[in-house]
């Protein structure tokens, strides 16, 4: 009978995640795309047949259902059934609120098998593991760390979320970006600490070649099949076409920064707070090699997509003021501005096409204006 009630929880927790991501199929106020844009980082088979890609979701929640409750039950783990639980837009984990030895915690539990989904909750692991109590930032507490041929599961105590970026105090902005300054001053151009961790690198994106080209083949898509209301976004769309021919130009301004940790999927979003008001950075699933600068610009890019308003000059300013106090002057710091915008503008173009159709339009129209703005600053115009 236990075992029948929590999983009863677990459906109940699984549905509320479902509805929250997928709400309803209205598209009120948003542009219609004709041909929906894959997911760039994990492109599903196209299927000719609307019903089977529609059943398939369905089907993996019924296994997750089981594999959820199986594992919650071997963990020792206890769960709220008043608090539900979501399945995490990029990690694609699991994050189920639970009671682990008396201590509020979240589940983060990945199904063995689903490559790209395995391999970040493998990595985040693996961070938590080697790095977590080394970085100079507050990272979760670590409760349990445990794998079985069929999951991963990674148990972390629970804090509190913060409000929108938009309400949160000038100090507590600038605290965040002086943090992600010294996470990146730490490690900044160590190649032994690096080299020495092959699995920080990754597959060489944005510069990979696939993606690049997906990418722009999507831009065209959109501006090509989709039913734009006026002609101020097709202006837009046009200027992200003409721009994707010079990404080895936007390239080079990233590529001459030096390389450092960075934490991969740096927002407001993923910056919890504790019981002493300490920010804690959490979701390490795509922490890796890379330059600052991409870092911050995916901060940026962020905030400017939900439509929260940042001093962005002044985010600059207090980042390398951070960097230059803690090591002095470096020609790098010097061209930072550019390299920021450069590294922003690139994941407009390459990262944003397989998430615009689901976007809403004053979303969209921010994104292509920020787009004018940083080709303005590169001189790309």
């Amino acid at each position: 009978m236990g075992s029948r009630i929590l999983l009863r929880q677990i459906e109940d927790q699984i549905e509320a995640a479902r509805l929250v991501l997928h709400p309803s199929p209205a598209r009120n106020g948003r542009l219609s795309f004709p041909h929906r844009s894959a997911h760039l980082k994990e492109q599903a088979p196209s299927t000719p047949n609307r019903d089977m890609k529609e059943a398939a979701p369905q089907a993996a929640r019924s296994e997750d259902r089981h594999l959820l409750a199986a594992a919650i039950r071997d963990l020792g783990l206890s769960t709220h059934e008043s608090l539900p639980g979501r399945q995490t837009g990029e990690s694609g984990s699991y994050a189920i609120p639970v009671v682990c030895d008396g201590v509020e915690a979240f589940l983060k539990l990945a199904p063995q098998g689903k490559s790209l989904v395995s391999e970040r909750a493998e990595r985040e692991a693996r961070f938590f593991r080697e790095l977590g109590g080394l970085v100079p930032l507050k990272t979760p507490e670590v409760l349990r760390i445990e794998s079985t041929p069929e999951w991963l599961a990674i148990v972390l105590r629970r804090y509190k979320p913060l409000p929108r970026f938009g309400m949160w105090p000038g100090a507590m902005r600038d605290l965040a970006v002086r943090q992600l300054a010294r996470l990146h001053a730490r490690y900044w151009d160590d190649r032994p600490f690096l080299d020495r961790r092959p699995w920080l690198s990754r597959p060489p994106w944005p510069a990979d070649p696939d993606s690049v080209k997906h990418s722009l083949a999507s831009w065209k898509r959109l501006l090509t099949d989709s039913h734009l209301p006026d002609s101020s976004p097709r202006e837009g769309f046009e200027l992200v076409v003409r721009l994707g021919e010079r990404l080895p130009e936007i390239l080079s301004f990233i590529q001459a920064q030096p390389r450092t940790l960075c934490h991969g999927d740096s927002h407001p979003a993923n910056l919890l707070c504790d019981d002493n008001e300490e920010l804690v950075w959490a979701d390490w699933h795509e922490v890796r090699r890379a330059s600052g600068p991409e870092d911050l610009a995916h901060f940026l890019t962020r905030c400017t997509g939900d439509g929260q308003l940042v001093d962005e000059t002044e985010m600059l300013d207090v980042y390398t003021g951070e960097l230059r106090r803690l090591f002095g002057p470096d020609p790098a710091i010097n061209t930072m501005g550019r390299a920021v915008a450069a590294a922003e503008l690139l994941s407009v173009l390459v990262h944003w096409p397989g998430y615009v159709d689901s976007s809403d339009t004053e979303r969209i129209m921010r994104l292509l204006s920020r787009a004018r703005v940083l080709a303005l600053r590169l001189e790309l115009q």
